[in-house]
């Protein structure tokens, strides 16, 4: 068993970067090598629990290239809206007529609702590419080390193990924190729709969650790597920050009469809000 789970490790990148999906280090021990031992019993280790790791890496990026559930749900409801609008074309009674206007409406509705999804899930696919892309190169530049290594180019392989690959790991562990955060955020918001959010001292959040608490407000909607969508209309906020409290300690932040902020003093609060969330942080343009 344990020679087999060395073996599992040994092929996890390569696995990863064939069906292009990040796979824990539990999913060998307990799911691959366990249960392919318990379940499996006409094949031998590793090989079972190697076929079983490769069979689950496939499915999983079918999941994620896959259109969501939910929106391919809404198109389904928007043709089925189209053919009954169609079939209500020529019809002229009262009820008809009705009926054809409250369709139009829906129809409009839900083609929204698809445009929204539709924004959220590509912004999702192209995080999903670039953290592809990042473990590609990021392999590659391995090999390249190895090869380095073994013809005793010391200079591209001093270049190669102290900055090409520290910096992808970087690029790798921020992409992956980001989605790995939208997971939790997900599953939570699934298991209970209706809360408030209190977001204390913003301005000392890591930068990535803050980016996605901004698109939580602008989109009311997120969706983590497996397609998962968690939704935030039910949901009150109350954020607060320091942003431009030394402005506002000033007495004359504030006019002494009606102990009202006054038009000066916001202006330089905003301006320290807008440094902290520049006006070009890219968020998906639709909304639902």
């Amino acid at each position: 068993m344990s020679s087999a789970i060395s073996i599992l490790r040994g092929l996890k990148p390569r696995h990863e970067v064939h069906h292009e999906v990040e796979i824990v280090d539990g999913a060998f021990v307990s799911a691959a090598a366990v249960y392919s031992a318990r379940c499996i019993s006409d094949r031998f280790l590793p090989d079972k629990a190697i076929d079983l790791v490769d069979e689950a890496a496939s499915a999983l990026r079918l999941a994620q290239e896959s259109k969501p559930d939910e929106s391919e749900s809404l198109e389904r409801e928007i043709m089925t809206l189209q053919i009954e609008l169609e079939s209500l074309k020529n019809e002229s009674d009262t009820f008809s007529v009705e009926r054809k206007n409250k369709v139009e409406q829906e129809l409009n509705e839900k083609r929204e609702d698809a445009a929204a999804l539709a924004g959220v899930w590509q912004t999702e696919e192209a995080r999903l590419d670039k953290i592809k892309d990042v473990k590609r190169r990021l392999e590659e530049a391995k090999h390249q080390l190895a090869v380095a290594q073994r013809q005793g180019q010391f200079e591209l392989t001093s270049h190669l193990r102290f900055s090409t690959i520290p910096e992808l790991q970087r690029q790798l562990t921020t992409e992956t924190r980001q989605i790995g955060m939208r997971s939790q955020l997900t599953e939570a918001v699934r298991r209970k729709p209706y809360a408030v959010i209190l977001p204390d001292e913003l301005g000392k959040a890591h930068k990535d969650v803050s980016m996605i608490l901004l698109q939580i407000l602008d989109e009311r909607v997120i969706t983590d790597s497996q397609g998962a969508y968690g939704r935030f209309e039910e949901y009150d906020y109350c954020l607060t920050s320091n942003f431009g409290s030394d402005f506002l300690a000033h007495a004359s932040a504030c006019n002494p009469k009606t102990a009202i902020v006054t038009p000066e003093a916001r202006n330089e609060v905003m301006e320290r809000t807008q440094e902290y969330f520049p006006q070009s942080s890219p968020t998906p343009s639709t909304q639902p």
